[in-house]
């Protein structure tokens, strides 16, 4: 997006032209910790990720596997307390859905062992690209144009690898995965036999500089000692460390990481950001102040689920979809429903632009006989659904259903029924319409659904007090 200028300096003489990119001031930043381990197979991988988990979540803390070895994390469960998601296809979208399963469940260290799968492995990023690359070689060969080659694949498949790793760099907690080096056995010389084995870590089975954007890295070494040499630490007092994790445990280093990662202005993502952005009780002014909370901690990548896919966009189901993208969705659907609301409703003093949407904790009331309630106080019970009827000519569909639910509600005498007010509630929900804002007779905004739902509720208590 292009910088817009504004105002300039005074000291400038008005000449220098600023721009929205202010240049603040550098402040420590509170932030989860990304740590990727990385050795060859049978050098502790596992074990060593579950110990410095422990030392991360600290008391009482919880952590969750993201498996991908077909359940072998499982063999350390008598050891270490964690959740485990298993996976067995290794699509980017996969560890997105993992990762928000994880997230939302308010989890506070995510161990992905081993991250190598979704490189390497079925379904991972190699067999991705050698599938749109056969597709785009039988497209241009259909054309009788050249052959692209993988950069074809590599052009499909790289906005889904960006994906994924920026949802599991702003997960809501610290980030552990493991990686395996692909390893070579050497006959050396030397011991009673003359000759000696020896295997040495080689490449890593990942892409080139995976690391680059993790705090920390360390590379466990064959042989079975348990030692670690610190290859990238953006804690200085690791940096190019040799850890002995069979003389001082890795839980011991992973409290350090922790008190380390707790330094500084709070800017830690929160999983609490989902049950705003899910909950059907957030106005537009609470998904705004939800973009500002999740700019302000850089969580705009956090995976979450697409839960109200859009037909008119050619959505036929949802999907992973990071945070930040999901809540202006719904900050636009509830737009979109305001507006149709404000259309719907009979021209006159209260058709104007809507409000803000309040909360509605009780249904807007209407003028009606008072009954007693429980504890003997009295309140006013409307006698109908206190909404107003869409304007006669309205062509939206959506519109159009809002009105024959509502219109349901009304005829049947629903709103003093509580088998009726269900089968209306059935109704509406086939039609699509509970989701949408209605007008009420006082003025304000609210969805169908919180107005229905909130007359069950009284109906029900209405009859728990005549029973007693």
């Amino acid at each position: 997006m292009a910088a817009t200028a504004v105002g300039a300096p005074a000291n400038a003489g008005a000449l220098v032209p600023h721009t929205r990119l202010p240049v603040r001031a550098a402040i420590p930043q509170a932030r989860p910790a990304r740590i990727m381990i990385d050795g060859p197979s049978g050098s502790g991988l596992s074990w060593t990720a579950l110990d410095l988990a422990v030392g991360l979540a600290g008391d009482g803390g919880r952590i969750a596997v993201i498996d991908t070895n077909g359940g072998a994390v499982l063999r350390y469960a008598d050891a270490f307390r964690f959740g485990v998601v298993e996976l067995y296809e290794f699509a980017p979208e996969n560890l997105m859905v993992a990762l928000y399963e994880v997230g939302s469940r308010g989890c506070d260290v995510v161990i992905v062992d081993d991250f190598s799968r979704f490189w390497s492995g079925p379904g991972g990023l190699l067999e991705l690209v050698d599938t749109e690359t056969a597709r785009a070689d039988q497209a241009a060969a259909k054309a009788k144009l050249p052959r692209p080659g993988t950069s074809a694949g590599w052009t499909a498949v790289r906005p889904r690898e960006r994906a994924a790793l920026d949802a599991l760099l702003a997960f809501p907690g610290h980030v552990v995965v493991t990686v395996r080096a692909m390893t070579e056995t050497v006959l050396q010389e030397g011991g009673p036999a003359g000759t000696v084995p020896r295997r040495y870590g080689l490449k890593l089975d990942q892409r080139q500089g995976v690391e680059a954007p993790f705090d920390i890295a360390f590379s466990l070494l064959p042989g079975g000692e348990h030692h670690a040499v610190v290859t990238k630490s953006r804690l200085s007092a690791l940096d190019g460390q040799l850890l002995r994790f069979d003389v001082q445990p890795a839980r011991t280093v992973g409290t350090q990481i922790n008190e380390w990662a707790r330094q500084g202005v709070d800017c830690w993502p929160k999983a609490s950001f989902y049950t705003t952005a899910y909950s059907p009780e957030s106005t537009i002014e609470d998904l705004g102040r939800l973009l500002g909370q999740i700019a302000d901690t850089r969580a705009q990548h956090m995976a979450a689920y697409n839960d109200q896919p859009r037909p008119d966009w050619n959505e036929v189901e949802g999907g992973p979809i990071a945070l930040g993208a999901l809540v202006e969705r719904h900050l636009a659907r509830l737009r979109e429903q305001a507006e149709r609301a404000r259309r719907a409703a009979p021209p006159g003093p209260r058709n104007q632009p809507p409000r803000p949407q309040p909360r509605a904790e009780q249904p807007p009331a209407a003028p009606g006989p008072a009954v007693a309630a429980p504890g003997g106080a009295a309140t006013d019970r409307p006698a109908s659904l206190p909404v107003e009827m869409p304007t006669s000519g309205e062509t939206d569909p959506v519109v159009l259903a809002v009105a024959a639910t509502v219109e349901k509600i009304r005829a049947d005498g629903a709103w003093d029924d509580t088998l009726k007010l269900a089968a209306a509630f059935m109704f509406g929900s086939e039609r699509r319409a509970l989701q949408e804002l209605v007008h009420c007779e006082d003025g304000r905004y609210v969805e169908l659904r919180t107005l229905v739902q909130t007359r069950q509720s009284e109906l029900k208590d209405r009859a728990l007090f005549d029973a007693a």
